[in-house]
């Protein structure tokens, strides 16, 4: 079976859709919720935890560790950053 060429007019229609698409994905991505801007941010900060520090962050979230004892794990096995994001309060 021989593959037909498009016409003319197909290509524009076809060319159009590609560029309507395109727009509509510009104007979804400008028009974005701020929760879900917080989300990713959310998401982007768990990448930067090590698997320890995840670990770590379940253990907190699920009540087994506290403030304290996160505190006591930050340059032993956590950095102050992955305490900040874990907890969500500054190393002081």
């Amino acid at each position: 079976m021989a593959a037909r060429k498009k016409t003319a007019a197909e290509a524009v229609e076809t060319e159009t859709a590609i560029q309507e698409t395109t727009e509509d994905q510009k104007a979804a991505d400008v028009q974005t919720d701020p929760e879900e801007k917080q989300e990713d941010q959310e998401d982007q900060e768990e990448e930067e935890l090590s698997p320890i520090a995840k670990r770590y962050q379940g253990f907190y979230k699920k009540g087994f560790w506290t403030k304290k004892m996160l505190k006591n794990m930050v340059g032993k096995k956590i950095t102050e950053r992955e305490y900040e994001i874990i907890t969500g309060e500054a190393y002081a």
